[in-house]
């Protein structure tokens, strides 16, 4: 299984030794193994920075203590760090600093200055903490439902599944059917979860059978198949966010695969109760690699 503390430690020094040049996202990766979603998205978990956020306010914090303990001109730094003009380097460091490099150097305090990274694991909520999985290779799923923008925490994807049962027309029946929730992937997310404000696409629905039914407002969605580990969410949705951060933590640390770029998936049976009692239970689908 990977040495994640390793792994983080590894690609920070990397990072470390190349701040002078424009580090590309993929060389980081490549220099620890690693696919660039599954690192970005393992960097990320593990640090709490985006891995481009990280590399830009490294770089950024290093000018800035060149302005104020050295004895550069801005054109001189905006050269050292590699930076394609004056000019963007100078936009790059006001987005940071909120100061031009000049008015920086002028106040000579090295203020909003990002050390070295020292990873701190997230492992005080989820220690100690173990869930059944399994691998299943998903042949193709087909849906019909409805796909929306949401966002998270504002009530939009329950809304969803009120509309989405208001066309159906009749209550869930959970013991013949299954219900599914589809995130598809988004690149623009590539490396963290979707922020309280930021949108993105979600569907809701019904896994289609020969007998269901053609309801023109509903759409139909198609996942191609794809590897997934899968994990069965017990009791209160209210608790569901310590599973998926048991997922992120302290399960990808433990085996030997990589997230993959693919939709993830929440199925809802006859074990799923509305009422959320804590008999309550679904499974959550995470896409991976095998390697």
């Amino acid at each position: 299984m990977p040495d994640y503390n390793r792994v983080i430690q590894h690609s920070i020094d990397y990072i470390e030794r190349n701040l002078y040049q424009e580090i590309q996202m993929e060389d980081i990766a490549d220099n620890v193994g690693f696919s660039l979603y599954h690192f970005m998205r393992i960097f990320y978990t593990f640090t709490g920075y985006t891995l481009k956020s990280y590399v830009r306010e490294r770089r950024l914090s290093e000018a800035a203590k060149d302005l104020i303990e050295g004895n550069y001109q801005v054109k001189q730094i905006a050269g050292k760090y590699s930076f394609i003009s004056v000019e963007s380097f100078i936009r790059a460091f006001k987005k940071q600093f909120r100061d031009t490099p000049l008015v920086y150097k002028k106040n000579n305090q090295l203020m909003n200055y990002t050390p070295k990274l020292v990873p701190q694991f997230c492992e005080n909520q989820t220690k100690g903490r173990k869930m059944n999985y399994k691998i299943k290779e998903m042949s193709e799923i087909n849906a019909v439902g409805l796909m929306r923008k949401v966002k998270h925490g504002d009530g939009s994807i329950h809304k969803l599944w009120m509309d989405f049962k208001e066309v159906l027309g009749r209550d869930f029946d959970y013991k013949n059917d299954s219900y599914i929730s589809i995130c598809p992937p988004h690149p623009q997310f590539m490396d963290k979860a979707p922020g309280p404000d930021d949108e993105f696409s979600y569907f809701v629905g019904m896994i289609k059978k020969a007998n269901t039914p053609e309801i023109p407002q509903l759409e139909s969605y198609c996942v191609k198949p794809a590897t997934y580990a899968v994990f069965t969410h017990e009791g209160s949705p209210a608790s569901l966010a310590d599973t998926y951060r048991y997922i992120s933590c302290e399960w990808i640390k433990s085996v030997d695969y990589e997230w993959a770029m693919g939709h993830e998936l929440e199925i809802f049976d006859e074990r799923f109760s509305e009422d959320h009692s804590e008999t309550s239970k679904f499974d959550i689908y995470v896409p991976i690699i095998v390697k």
